[in-house]
């Protein structure tokens, strides 16, 4: 119901008592004036009836338009009251109550002046029946109209003001309806956050400390609100520090309190820095601390509101990660991540890949850069076959060695160590690897063949047997393919050893090879001497054997390395020769 109307009917409830004490002495006047009594009390009966008929449906309506029923059966029954009785006071008082019955009950203005000027006639009627003077009866109609426009006026400018009252009352209502949500909302807001927020005043004492904070530094609200600063929670030795740097950079004279914490604050700077936070458990954190100005409506600075972040682990990566990456940036090794398709797109690498392959880690990410394009066409089959057989058999890690591309169009020997990394559903989502630089390895290896095979070649066309005697204590011993052609042998025939060397040294050789063999090791003389050594086919033959031990810093033998040559003709025509000379003289 609208405020007017609602107002309306509260008046009008609170005038009952006056309308009912009205009705009794309207009554009683009546009955005690009447000239007719029994009229007069079937008059009585049926006003009051009416009336109470009429204000019971109006109240339980709540509807002021039902109260037309009271108001015309009033006026009507206000002739019947005039020939009744003939006294002037009750007339007079009967009418204003219908005046006022009617400014309280009817909403609608035509109404309003229609029951009025109804009412206005009804009371000129009633003079002109009791017979009095036109004059009389035109002042009572003139009256009554006065009476109807101040009645009208005041009722209005009280409903007007009524209705200003209840307008602002509602602003209100809805103004603290929408602080409340607002206070409710922001309270949501500041406890579903992670960050601790809180709030002090200008002295610094603590006067908001959110779920959050709580959370943070595992103290309750109600243990700080109000009781204490700030600095219950802050490691004092960086306060002391920092307040120190403050004094020394701002050629201030701070002492370190809570001051040391808004004083960027106070002289109109950005106040963000990280800070150390101990917990009520004694944990350490570390936190990025804002602090901003809570004003009031004048812009005076009131209080402060600090938000920090909990960055303790964000920190602790941070330092692994650049510790990961110094050890990178000086290592030969370059971290790779590939997507999984078949150019094998970059989509990450270390900053030193420039080191060993000359590009920027920017231009190798860029988009449309294909990795499998700066490796070898030589290579590039055998990286892929790997990559498939990998794929195909389960594995999650693949090794291969290839030549990628350098910048200047050289060419990069790398060892490649890539690991699948797969999704929960089994599906590849990218490739991650290690690449090392292993050209100098693979230069060194390269030209070891080479050096192997030109030493291979020199054996093939000498004709000394190489050996090798490179574990002095443990007597393992190498020998070349024309060591083991000399005696008869097939290639690697036998096992190459000191023993099968001893079997087939010919015994009276022995001791003369003992000897030679101790003068050189202990005394270093040359090692060259003539000996048999037994072939495949059990004969014996002549080689000249001759060596030369390496040693290390302290004069140890290491190993000694040597070669035999075949005398056996030579030593044959030598002891033919003999034999001649010797059968010359015993023929002379």
């Amino acid at each position: 119901m609208p405020h007017n109307k609602r107002f309306k009917l509260t008046l009008y409830l609170k005038q009952n008592t006056i309308v009912i004490l009205f009705l009794v002495v309207f009554s009683v006047i009546n009955i005690v004036y009447a000239t007719n009594y029994f009229w007069a009390a079937l008059f009585c009966v049926l006003v009051s009836t009416l009336f109470y008929y009429s204000a019971n449906q109006f109240i339980k309506a709540e509807n002021p338009e039902s109260g037309i029923l009271i108001i015309l059966s009033i006026i009507i029954l206000s002739l019947s009251f005039t020939q009744s009785i003939g006294q002037d006071a009750p007339n007079w008082l009967f009418h204003l109550m219908i005046i006022f019955q009617i400014l309280f009950l009817v909403i609608n203005i035509k109404y309003q002046v229609l029951l009025i000027g109804l009412s206005i006639v009804t009371g000129m009627v009633t003079g002109l029946i009791q017979d009095q003077p036109i004059a009389v009866i035109f002042s009572r109609g003139i009256a009554l109209t006065l009476f109807s426009i101040y009645g009208y006026n005041s009722i209005e400018s009280m409903l007007n003001s009524t209705e200003s009252l209840h307008a602002e009352i509602a602003d209100k209502v809805r103004l603290n309806a929408k602080l409340l949500a607002t206070r409710v909302f922001q309270r949501q807001l500041l406890d579903s956050t992670n960050y601790a927020i809180i709030a002090v005043n200008k002295e610094g004492i603590i006067v908001e400390f959110n779920k959050g904070a709580e959370q943070m530094l595992e103290y309750k609200a109600e243990e700080l609100l109000g009781k204490s600063t700030p600095l219950l929670f802050h490691d004092i030795k960086e306060v002391e520090q920092r307040t120190e740097d403050l004094n020394i950079k701002y050629n201030t004279n701070l002492k370190p309190s809570f001051d040391s914490f808004i004083f960027k604050n106070r002289i109109g700077l950005t106040n963000i820095r990280e800070w150390t936070y101990i917990t009520k458990g004694n944990q350490r954190l570390t936190v990025l601390l804002t602090i901003n100005n809570i004003k009031d409506e004048d812009g005076r600075i009131n209080g402060y509101l600090g938000i920090a972040q909990n960055i303790t682990q964000k920190k602790i990566q941070e330092e692994n990660q650049q510790t990961a990456e110094t050890i990178i940036a000086n290592s030969p090794s370059v971290l790779f991540k590939w997507l999984p398709n078949k150019e094998r797109s970059i989509i990450y690498v270390s900053t030193n890949v420039s080191q060993i392959l000359g590009y920027t880690s920017v231009e190798l990410t860029k988009e449309g850069v294909s990795y499998n394009n700066l490796i070898s066409e030589e290579d590039k089959i055998s990286v892929l076959d790997r990559i498939f057989i990998a794929i195909s058999y389960q594995t999650n890690q693949i090794s291969s060695e290839y030549r990628i591309k350098h910048k200047n169009n050289n060419w990069v020997w790398i060892e490649e160590r890539t690991f699948i990394k797969k999704n929960v559903d089994g599906e590849i989502t990218f490739f991650e690897g290690i690449v090392t630089d292993i050209t100098a390895r693979k230069l060194a290896e390269i030209k070891l063949l080479d050096s192997e095979i030109r030493y291979e070649l020199a054996f093939k066309r000498t004709a000394a047997g190489v050996w090798e005697w490179f574990n002095i204590e443990e007597g393992v011993v190498w020998w070349s393919p024309r060591y083991y052609e000399l005696l008869g042998y097939d290639d690697q025939e036998i096992i190459a050893s000191n023993d099968a060397f001893l079997e087939s040294l010919h015994p009276e050789d022995m001791e003369r090879f003992r000897n030679t063999i101790k003068r050189h090791s202990e005394d270093n003389e040359p090692y060259m001497m003539e000996y048999r050594l037994k072939t495949k086919d059990g004969s014996y033959k002549w080689f000249l054997a001759s060596g030369q031990t390496i040693r290390d810093r302290n004069g140890k033998p290491l190993k000694m390395v040597g070669s035999i040559i075949d005398i056996h003709h030579k030593k044959l025509n030598e002891e033919l020769l003999i034999t001649r000379e010797e059968n010359f003289r015993t023929f002379i």
